[in-house]
């Protein structure tokens, strides 16, 4: 809402309902006029600019803010206790094993993906279709007509996977989504917050997965720590079971490309990029 602003909206609806500009408050016009209106603004990540901030007209504001139980003072950003918060050091080129593995061999469903631009969720979830025949998996961007059904179709657990870009991070309602999986992480911590927001709404259990390189993994952890004071834990899959699926890949880009030249073009490049490494998994949460 705040990013609209600027298009006065707000203040024709103020004026609307005053019946009288009210960019030039006083103190005196407040005691003489009850206001028959207030403004609540609700945000996960509420901004502390005092610019953007000073747009919405407010007087005398007040501010509630999320706690913890046993908190005594509140924290900028607070999840929900029934969030399960994991991340998951692998080489890039076997993200898309992983994603497959989750959701075909730990029937994840309801699984809302994140990518970080709308080629990627294409090219994501026509792979994910092929290595997952049984799952129906779809992807969604500002491009496409009718994302209203699309999200009724994922809601109701028409679709399984539903992958998209940071635009349905924020702002739109996506009902009943168990699980949420970073392809790409966030660039910032607030992205994370508004992405892992997808899930665990209103009392219910909900995770929030993200597949990190290893030069991001620090990085990424340490700021996670330090902003919401979480234990955020690793996530253990089977060794072989990705090794399988990372197998049925290369065959199905094989085809893709229509030769095998086109598809080890592919894989040995992202393999030498990760310098012929095996995907990196530590002891710790097993699925």
């Amino acid at each position: 809402m705040m990013e609209n602003v600027q298009n006065d909206w707000l203040f024709y609806l103020q004026k609307h309902l005053d019946n009288q500009p009210i960019s030039h408050l006083t103190l005196n016009h407040r005691i003489n006029k009850i206001s028959k209106y207030q403004k609540l603004l609700f945000s996960a990540t509420l901004s502390t600019d005092a610019e953007r901030l000073k747009k919405l007209n407010l007087f005398q504001p007040v501010l509630f803010a999320a706690m913890k139980h046993n908190q005594d003072t509140p924290s900028k950003f607070v999840m929900p206790e029934q969030l399960k918060q994991y991340y998951l050091i692998v080489e890039p080129y076997l993200k898309p094993a992983v994603i497959a593995e989750l959701i075909s061999g730990h029937k994840w469903r309801r699984v809302l993906c994140f990518c970080k631009s709308a080629v990627e969720a294409d090219r994501l979830s026509n792979l994910i279709s092929q290595l997952c025949p049984d799952i129906k998996v779809r992807d969604i961007s500002s491009k496409i007509p009718n994302r209203v059904q699309l999200i009724h179709e994922f809601s109701v657990g028409h679709i399984d996977l539903l992958i998209c870009t940071d635009i349905m991070g924020r702002g739109i309602d996506i009902p009943n989504v168990r699980h949420v999986i970073s392809y790409d992480p966030a660039k910032h911590f607030k992205g994370y917050v508004h992405r892992a927001g997808r899930t665990a709404r209103a009392g219910t259990e909900g995770t929030v997965l993200t597949l990190l390189s290893n030069d991001q993994a620090n990085s990424f952890i340490q700021t996670l720590r330090h902003n919401n004071k979480v234990n955020i834990n690793e996530l253990e899959l089977s060794e072989l079971a990705l090794e399988k699926k990372s197998k049925l890949m290369e065959k199905i880009l094989q085809c893709f490309h229509g030769s095998t030249k086109a598809s080890n073009t592919y894989t040995n490049s992202n393999k030498s990029k990760a310098k012929n490494r095996r995907p990196q998994i530590k002891q710790s949460i097993v699925l």
